[in-house]
């Protein structure tokens, strides 16, 4: 069985202690392709392998799916980093980016110009008491 050590950033994981999932290749036999659709979370998530440059670690992007993942310490270890929660939500994105959104984008404020706030959101003036009417509370406060 190959052992497959990661953390999702997003979830707030500590590398250190790392999530495990397990799959039926062999150890030394699976390839990236293989490790990503075995992936146990829901979602969309770009995936990447620690190494070991000389004294220091480093995370590796794989380009080639059909490759054995680099091992670090005798381990695959990755990192997830969550790109959507869902995989349509990332299709939708890339979808609207290649043919253009058809909502309108959003103006780009100009730091010269003052905030636009809703007419029912803006403060509304309150009635100031008329001085020769007295207040409706003024029974109670002996005025």
């Amino acid at each position: 069985q190959t052992i497959v050590y990661y953390h999702v950033p997003a979830d707030f994981d500590n590398p250190d202690l790392p999530n495990v999932y397990l799959l039926t290749v062999p150890h030394g036999e699976a390839t990236v392709q293989q490790i990503i659709d075995g992936f146990p979370l829901p979602g969309r998530y770009d995936f990447k392998f620690r190494v070991r440059i000389g004294t220091s670690t480093a995370w590796l992007a794989v380009s080639d799916r059909n490759e054995k993942p680099p091992l670090y310490n005798g381990k695959v270890t990755m990192r997830a980093d969550r790109l959507a929660w869902k995989v349509t939500e990332v299709r939708e994105e890339r979808k609207m980016e290649r043919v253009g959104s058809a909502e309108p984008k959003p103006r780009k404020k100009s730091k010269a110009e003052p905030p636009i706030i809703r007419p029912e959101l803006q403060p509304q003036p309150q009635a100031q008491p008329s001085p020769d009417k007295p207040s409706k509370y003024a029974d109670l406060l002996d005025i």
